[in-house]
């Protein structure tokens, strides 16, 4: 939250003007998410860019998404990239109300993807649904 409130408002209309986040922090992105509250029910960023972990050595399956359902409490949108390998080329897989889905979603990706040591993991885009769609 702090982000917002040290460089996010502009001082001319009150509103903020952060367009992209990253959160990528080893297993601990639904923390992080939570504790970006205000952030987040602000709808202050356009697009999140979240690394989500479904399976982690150490801590096993993960099977509650709190961080995640905040966002989609709040109205963003979640997208998953998805590489289509026929043609090499990725399309974005709507996730918004797939929550509780996520886990086996991820697990057959990374069955495919032989990710090492038991870690499960995949990129979620959260997107505020008033940005224009992007074309690449």
């Amino acid at each position: 939250d702090t982000i917002d409130k040290q460089y996010g408002r502009n001082p001319a209309t009150g509103k903020s003007d952060i367009t992209f986040v990253v959160i990528d922090v080893e297993g601990f992105e639904q923390e992080v998410l939570l504790g970006a509250q205000e952030l987040i029910e602000g709808r202050s960023v356009q697009v999140f860019q979240i690394e989500v972990w479904t399976s982690q050595q150490g801590k096993g399956k993960v099977f509650s998404f709190p961080g995640l359902e905040l966002l989609v409490a709040n109205g963003y949108l979640l997208f998953s990239p998805v590489l289509n390998n026929d043609t090499k080329s990725y399309s974005c897989e709507d996730l918004t109300h797939r929550l509780d889905e996520l886990g086996e979603l991820f697990d057959v990706r990374c069955q495919y993807d032989k990710l090492t040591r038991g870690d499960c993991l995949a990129e979620i885009l959260a997107v505020r649904p008033d940005v224009p769609p992007l074309k690449r």
